[in-house]
């Protein structure tokens, strides 16, 4: 029995640290040059440069290719959506992340199925992550708060989890 709470014990010791949350957590690495539609986040982080744009020039290739990653704001996700954005979510090779979409990234590379008229998914997710890789699969992350309560402490660590995410995927290793 002794023996049987121990393991109880240690289990839940590594269960619990395996869940850590780390509120000093900040992106350190290179800059990283972020086009968003919609208002730019407040973030700690000073080595990141937000560039406010307008959805329409997501359509230009030289624009969007500057970027390390699109952000695009729940303000701005049903015009997102539109048919004629689809391709570029396909093609551009950078991610997006679509913000407090309750209906995930599928109404986005969707040419049938606007965000109006997706069904709600069940997620905790505050963003998602898309990323239309190389070999034609498909790369998603999404990134929640802690405790699911939006504060903007919460806010600002998601995002610094986010940009690391960012910068993982521009050295990639698709093998």
């Amino acid at each position: 029995m002794k023996q049987l709470l121990i393991f109880i014990f240690g289990i839940s010791f590594l269960v619990i640290a395996g869940c850590s949350y780390d509120e000093n957590q900040i992106y350190s690495g290179e800059t990283l040059k972020i086009g968003i539609v919609g208002n730019a986040p407040d973030v700690q982080e000073k080595n990141i440069i937000f560039d406010e744009i307008e959805i329409e020039q997501l359509t230009q290739k030289n624009r969007i290719s500057s970027y390390d990653a699109i952000f695009i704001t729940e303000e701005n996700l049903e015009e997102a959506s539109e048919p004629q954005y689809a391709d570029i979510y396909e093609k551009a090779e950078i991610p997006f992340l679509f913000i407090k979409s309750k209906k995930s990234y599928f109404p986005f590379i969707s040419r049938e199925l606007s965000y109006k008229d997706a069904k709600e998914v069940e997620t905790q997710a505050y963003a998602i992550l898309y990323l239309k890789l190389p070999n034609g699969e498909q790369y998603t992350s999404k990134f929640s708060l802690y405790n699911d309560k939006e504060s903007a402490k919460n806010i600002e660590i998601m995002y610094s989890s986010v940009f690391l995410k960012i910068e993982e995927l521009k050295k990639p290793n698709y093998d």
